[in-house]
């Protein structure tokens, strides 16, 4: 989804994310059935379901922007670097 020419991620977006050491993550938000992964243009990919605590964070999010998964010292810091 465009609003203003920013994309602002909505179900079915497929995002790059990369957590605070650098390690890149593909995900497809999805509905409902998270937990697939396949590959795509040599891209592994993991599905997410909205309802995830991944998913919840990334509705209306966009490249840049940052979030975080987990509490405390286990929580883990994510950046969104792409959408395809």
């Amino acid at each position: 989804m465009t609003v203003n020419d920013i994309d602002i991620i909505t179900i079915g977006a497929l995002v790059e994310i990369i957590d605070q050491n650098e390690t890149s993550l593909w995900v497809f938000l999805a509905p409902v059935s998270g937990g697939i992964k396949f590959e795509f243009k040599q891209r592994k990919i993991m599905v997410i379901s909205t309802h995830s605590p991944l998913g919840k964070q990334l509705l209306g999010k966009e490249t840049g922007d940052e979030l975080s998964i987990g509490l405390g010292a286990r929580s883990t810091q994510y950046r969104i670097t792409d959408m395809a």
